[in-house]
């Protein structure tokens, strides 16, 4: 069995039928159906040996890597071998090559470049093909893929194909990104491991972590651990918005700073209100926070804890962007708040425990009413973002409900 000099080159090499050779004057005219059965080898990939399968008939071929959990469709085609020369409808250079029978169940094959490898007839059975349809690589995002600018879904997409091949029922709960770019991208070029996913099958009670490492653009599985099952474990949805219009809403309100880590997974302390979210470490006392549902960004400490503490620079500079955007703002102008909703901690001596000198808190009636003006602006924004319209002008009007209140914040309910 020969080891190739190229992974991709060869991985390719399967996608074609795998049978080539030296040429020999002696060969039979046309042996295609010399090739008809199942013949398997072992190709070198990523610095590991992967079975690969090819099964040949009068139809042409189809090859397979093969998984613990089974078959995973990696192409199929036309096939012929004549004199010694061997052609299939794949990409050059593996479109073409040539072959030497070493006897009825052993071939030497080498594609159009020269490069060799051994396939020997194999009678077992198939193990189970795996649903979801033919991919090129089950742990390499696809072709083309921009390795220096790689969006978080685009990982996903490819760690999801290789969830559901370890178990059907694999659902994401987390997922981490270091050292992202400014625009929530990142360059796997220059830093190949920066992406880690985890997965969890409910049949098995386990969890499995994929994650990004070299050669660029590769994924891999880690060994899956058997644990209890803590809540929440809630499968994260396709529509979760990508980490890179986390920042673009982010940075809308002003924050120029970098981002060190981002993790998006469902969180929930304390018996607050489950929520689906983005926290960017900033290297700020607390994260920064995004609902990875809406694109909102969210007060760290309503989402984790009940301190405010350290919070004033942040509403501070929340407030700053707020005023700068805010401009005349009416429905439909061309002044309008971002898209992105906004929620703010109101500072009360419940919350904090303090008396008129508390975090956040207002000192002076002038103060008071510029937060009651800005609370309710933030309200509208919210409910406007939400389609509401209604609320928006229960709000407008000083006249909010409890439940516009309670979904949107601005003011007290009626």
């Amino acid at each position: 069995m020969m080891r190739t000099q190229s992974a991709k080159t060869w991985l390719c090499m399967a996608l074609i039928a795998g049978s080539i050779g030296l040429a020999a004057p002696a060969q039979a005219a046309d042996d295609t159906a010399r090739f008809y059965g199942k013949w398997k080898t072992t190709l070198d990939y990523n610095g590991q040996g992967v079975p690969f399968v090819s099964v040949h008939d009068a139809s042409g071929y189809k090859n397979y890597v093969l998984i613990p959990q089974g078959s995973a469709d990696v192409g199929d085609g036309n096939f012929s071998a004549v004199d010694g020369k061997w052609t299939a409808s794949a990409a050059a250079p593996n479109d073409s090559g040539t072959y030497k029978f070493m006897d009825a169940n052993t071939v030497y094959c080498t594609n159009a470049t020269g490069q060799g490898v051994l396939w020997q007839r194999d009678n077992t059975p198939l193990p189970p093909i795996l649903n979801g349809g033919p991919v090129a690589a089950p742990n390499m995002l696809p072709a083309g893929t921009n390795l220096a600018a790689v969006k978080v879904s685009q990982v996903i997409d490819t760690a999801r194909i290789m969830a559901r091949m370890w178990h059907p029922d694999a659902f994401l709960i987390s997922a981490g990104v270091f050292h992202p770019s400014p625009d929530g991208t990142v360059n796997l070029l220059a830093n190949p491991s920066a992406f880690s996913l985890q997965f969890y099958s409910p049949s098995t009670a386990q969890r499995a972590i994929i994650s990004s490492n070299a050669p660029a653009g590769s994924l891999y599985g880690g060994p899956p651990t058997t644990t209890a099952a803590p809540p929440p474990l809630v499968p994260i949805p396709p529509q979760a918005i990508d980490l890179t219009v986390a920042f673009k809403n982010l940075q809308l309100f002003g924050f120029t700073g970098g981002v060190d880590q981002a993790y998006m997974n469902f969180s929930q302390r304390d018996g607050k209100p489950l929520r689906l979210v983005w926290v960017l470490e900033t290297g700020e006392a607390y994260p920064r926070v995004v609902s990875a549902a809406s694109g909102a960004l969210l007060n760290p400490f309503i989402v984790f804890d009940d301190k405010v503490a350290d919070y004033n620079q942040l509403v501070a500079e929340h407030q700053a962007a707020l005023a700068r955007m805010r401009g005349p703002r009416r429905r439909g102008s061309q002044n309008e708040l971002s898209s992105a909703g906004f929620n703010l901690w109101e500072g009360t001596s419940s919350e904090s425990g303090g008396g008129s000198n508390q975090q956040g808190g207002p000192n002076s009636s002038d103060e008071q009413n510029e937060d009651d003006e800005y609370n309710k602006s933030v309200g509208e924004q919210n409910a406007f973002d939400q389609g509401d319209m209604g609320a928006v002008d229960r709000i407008e009007a000083g006249v909010p409900t409890e439940v516009d209140t309670e979904s949107y914040g601005g003011g007290t309910g009626e």
